[in-house]
């Protein structure tokens, strides 16, 4: 079993995975800020790119979109009071008053590391 994941690691560990990963990350943010777009929207927009790239890369891409998207969504909700995800509609219930009362960057470092802290949590309950 050990040997699967180290030979996922081993496939992660180039340079066009990590930019992939990096490069979706920032779109997705982009695109879950934005309101009226959302992870979906990206993953669509960014298809017709991952078609040049290698497989791993590709899906990663697609997947860092989605993730970061879901949680950029967060940041809109939490400083304008717009959901910019409807996976967002919960956390500006809390996140908005917390930036009336100045603490809009309390709001959204707290949103991301929750939402980072799930994932990992998510994804090491899905290997196992």
């Amino acid at each position: 079993m050990f040997d699967i994941l180290l030979a996922g690691l081993d496939s992660f560990q180039s340079w066009q995975v990590i930019g992939g990963v990096i490069l979706g990350t920032v779109i997705g943010m982009v695109v879950g800020v934005l309101p009226g777009l959302g992870p979906l929207i990206g993953i669509i927009l960014m298809l017709p790119v991952t078609f040049h790239m290698q497989p791993v890369a590709g899906m990663g891409m697609l997947m860092s979109i989605f993730v970061a998207g879901s949680c950029g969504g967060a940041i809109s909700a939490i400083v304008l009071r717009i959901p910019g995800t409807p996976l967002a509609a919960a956390t500006l219930l809390d996140g908005f008053p917390m930036a009336k009362n100045g603490r809009a960057a309390d709001a959204i470092g707290l949103a991301i590391a929750s939402s980072a802290l799930a994932g990992v949590l998510g994804g090491i309950v899905m290997i196992l």
